[in-house]
């Protein structure tokens, strides 16, 4: 589920800067937290700590994702609304 959520702020993220008249609002920062996140997630710091191992893959397929679809539905909207 967190692959979800991950996919869906690439999106969002990727949608607000190549459609600024209709963003879906994600504060700039947000992006900085996810790929520190990632990075964290990906050092195993979390596991030392004991809070067991991260989907780091789930984390960066689903964010990797939301960006292609983002780029898409961008395309799209071009080819419908030059």
């Amino acid at each position: 589920m967190s692959g979800v959520v991950f996919g869906l702020l690439g999106f969002a993220t990727v949608w607000d800067r190549l459609k600024p008249r209709q963003p879906v609002g994600l504060p700039p920062a947000i992006l900085g937290f996810i790929l520190f996140m990632l990075a964290l997630g990906y050092s195993d710091l979390l596991a030392a700590f004991g809070f067991g191992q991260v989907a780091n893959t789930a984390h960066l397929a689903g964010l990797l994702t939301g960006v292609m679809l983002a780029l898409i539905a961008r395309g799209i909207s071009k080819l419908r609304h030059p």
